[in-house]
């Protein structure tokens, strides 16, 4: 069946003396077979779907990390259910860890796309999978809302949250790309710390993120967030397939 790619977005890690440093690329052109009934919001309603007896083609939405000099391998494909029709984006399986090579250390590297962000179980994952940072390629709106979600992901697990977003120009975009180190505390300052790197603003552009990283891990080894407490025994009701009022959708897949 034709894959269609719905948004592309690579990430070349390199690792420097002050941590590490991405490299945010332009997204491809969105299919044309999308634009006749996909509204603003991603929705689409009945009166607005183009009836046809063809299987619909599968779009996915995918993301890929490289090592210097090395091509392109994939890493993640939108895993979380999302709010468009079935029709439109088909679901991953997984959520993905890499080693990634820098030539000055290796960093383990997670992946999770724009709606996956919806859902504390996507970073958490990544993070039980022994993600150090999690990169999120990401298309629509960034605001308060949205921005604090990520915020939270990486005080939550411990862990850097890197979110590169389309620009201001693109439909139902913003900008504000974002990027989060995780630590909010530090031996020498009182209180907590504000733990975002960067913030961009809405033009299309290169920002340079710098993760302290070995920083990051003499804060995780000693935390309490992250893995260090919990007590998964008391969580089993979080992958249960039951779904209860009001929260019951007739387009939702698990």
């Amino acid at each position: 069946m034709k894959k269609w790619i719905a948004m592309l977005l690579a990430f070349a890690m390199l690792l420097g003396g002050a941590g590490i440093a991405g490299v945010f690329l332009r997204p491809e052109e969105i299919p044309a077979e999308l634009t006749p009934y996909t509204t603003s919001t991603g929705e689409t309603s009945e009166s607005e779907a183009p009836q046809s007896s063809e299987e619909p083609p599968e779009i996915s939405e995918v993301s890929e990390v490289s090592e210097p000099d090395v091509p392109f391998e994939p890493i993640s494909k939108k895993d979380s259910p999302d709010v468009m029709r079935a029709v439109m984006l088909t679901p991953g399986e997984d959520f993905y860890v890499a080693d990634l090579d820098t030539g000055k250390g290796t960093v383990k590297v997670g992946s999770m796309i724009c709606y996956d962000r919806e859902f504390p179980e996507s970073a958490r994952i990544l993070m039980l999978k022994g993600a150090e940072i999690i990169l999120v390629p990401n298309a629509c709106p960034m605001e308060i809302n949205r921005i604090s979600q990520l915020r939270g992901r990486a005080y939550e697990n411990m862990l850097g949250i890197a979110t590169v977003n389309y620009p201001a120009g693109q439909p139902d975009c913003n900008g504000h790309s974002t990027a989060f180190d995780g630590i909010a505390y530090r031996p020498q300052d009182p209180g907590s710390r504000d733990t975002l790197i960067v913030e961009a603003d809405e033009s299309e552009g290169i920002f340079i993120a710098d993760f302290p990283i070995e920083e990051m891990r003499e804060y995780r080894s000693r935390e309490v967030h992250g893995n260090a407490y919990r007590r998964p025994s008391k969580y089993k009701r979080l992958i249960s397939e039951e779904v209860d009022a009001p929260f019951v959708r007739k387009d939702a897949r698990r």
